[in-house]
């Protein structure tokens, strides 16, 4: 009787309170933690260089902006800047050469700094 009783309330229980359906989430949080432990060990390099690349992305990003101010305030010389031509070209030869560094970094990777992938 008793065994008739188990077997009817297993025939009427929902899906999630059966037995296979705890076998099924154990075995697929086991692929998920086995996958997740398994793929950053491949990435490490390019998690380890994340924060060094964005920041030699977003100075590269404000240099750009500062050269093409510069270059704009060379080409117009209407005396409004505060700086005088060889100043402004002075500065602008520097943020220049700064840009390639920068840019140079993020494409290529620089370890000097840290990013080693590029």
């Amino acid at each position: 009787m008793q065994d008739a009783l188990a077997q009817l309330q297993n025939k009427h229980l929902p899906w999630f309170n059966r037995s296979y359906a705890y076998g099924l989430t154990l075995l697929l949080l086991i692929v998920l933690c086995m996958l997740y432990s398994l793929y950053p060990a491949r990435r490490i390099p390019v998690i380890l260089t994340m924060a060094p690349t964005m920041d030699k992305a977003t100075e590269r990003m404000s240099l750009s902006r500062a050269c093409i101010f510069l270059a704009r305030e060379l080409v117009m010389s209407d005396g409004l800047p505060r700086m005088t031509v060889g100043e402004i070209s002075g500065t602008l030869d520097a943020f220049i050469q700064r840009y390639e560094e920068a840019d140079r970094a993020v494409r290529l990777g620089d370890k000097s700094i840290g990013i080693h992938v590029g």
